[in-house]
C-alpha cells in the first residue's frame, strides 16, 4: 500500500491526480474523515468500505511510521523549500479560502510552523524526521526537481502508475507570495517560522536525494515520463475515485459519526 505524506504545496494536487487515474476507488482520500490525524483504527473502518486499498493521500497522514501499523506500507513524500512553501501556503489560504488574516499573525499559528518536520515526525523533532526519511520513506522527492524525482518514483514505486499527470492547482497570481518573500520583516519571520524545516530540506536536498538519484542513475538514464497527459480530469478511474470518496466513503462517515 502507498502512503503519501502530503504536505500542502509540494506539488501534492498533481500526484493525487496521478494517484486518482491509477488506482480509482483503491485510493483513499484520508482527509474525508475531517480528523487531524489518520490512524490504524481509521485504515481499518476504510477497508471495509473500499474493501482493497492500495494508496493513501491526504494532510492528516502525521507520522505514520507511528501511527499506521499495517504491514507492507510504502511510505513517501515530497518536500520544498520552506521558505517558498509556506508563502505559497499562506497566499493559498488567502486566494482559495478566503482567509481574512494577515501575514504577521497566521506565521505565528503553531501549526503552520515547521510544518514538514512535524507531519514527518510528529512533532518539532528534527532528528527524528531524519532518521524516518533515512530509514523508512522508500522514496523522497523534492517539488524543485519534479519531472526528476517523479522518473525516480516511477522506478522505485511498487505499484505501477499512470504517469499521464496534469499539473494542477498552479498558482495563477503569485503577488501575495512575492510580496512576503521580498519583504525583510515578513521574510524574517517566515525563515524563524521554518528554521527546523530549512535544515531538513537542506539535509535532503544536499545528502539524501543525491543518494538516492545515484543509487538508480543508470536506470534513470534509460526513463522517461509520458509526453502526452490527460487534458481534462474526466477519465474513468479519476470520476470513480472521486465518487466513492465524496459521496459513499465521506457519507458513510458522516452517519457513523451521529452514531458514536
Amino acid at each position: 500500500m502507498l502512503v503519501f505524506v502530503h504536505i500542502e504545496k509540494t506539488a501534492g494536487t498533481s500526484l493525487k491526480f496521478i494517484f486518482r487515474n491509477t488506482f480509482g476507488k483503491g485510493q483513499v482520500d484520508t482527509l474525508k474523515n475531517k480528523k487531524a490525524i489518520f490512524s490504524q483504527d481509521d485504515l481499518n473502518f476504510a477497508k471495509k468500505i473500499f474493501g482493497n486499498v492500495e494508496c493513501l493521500a491526504g494532510h492528516n497522514l502525521v507520522e505514520p511510521t507511528k501511527n499506521l501499523n499495517d504491514k507492507d506500507l510504502h511510505i513517501f513524500t515530497f518536500l520544498r523549500d520552506p521558505l517558498t512553501r509556506t508563502a505559497s501556503h499562506y497566499q493559498d489560504q488567502c486566494l482559495r479560502n478566503g482567509l481574512k488574516m494577515d501575514f504577521e499573525t497566521w506565521i505565528q499559528n503553531k501549526d503552520m510552523r515547521n510544518l514538514q518536520v512535524k507531519r514527518i515526525a510528529g512533532n518539532d523533532d528534527l532528528e527524528k524526521a531524519k532518521r524516518l526519511l533515512n530509514e523508512q520513506y522508500f522514496f523522497i522527492g523534492l517539488t524543485e526537481r519534479f519531472d526528476e524525482s517523479l522518473k525516480l518514483f516511477k522506478i522505485t514505486s511498487p505499484e505501477k502508475l499512470n504517469l499521464k499527470f496534469k499539473k494542477m492547482n498552479i498558482a495563477q497570481d503569485n503577488s501575495i507570495k512575492k510580496e512576503i518573500l521580498n519583504n525583510p520583516t515578513k521574510l524574517k519571520l517566515l525563515t524563524e517560522a521554518n528554521e527546523l524545516d530549512i535544515q531538513l530540506y537542506e539535509y535532503v536536498k544536499n545528502e539524501l536525494y543525491p543518494k538516492r538519484i545515484k543509487e538508480h542513475q543508470e536506470e534513470l538514464k534509460n526513463t522517461s515520463l509520458p509526453t502526452t497527459y490527460y487534458k481534462s480530469h474526466y477519465t474513468w478511474n479519476y470520476q470513480l475515485n472521486v465518487f466513492f470518496n465524496k459521496f459513499i466513503y465521506r457519507q458513510i462517515l458522516k452517519i457513523r459519526a451521529k452514531l458514536q
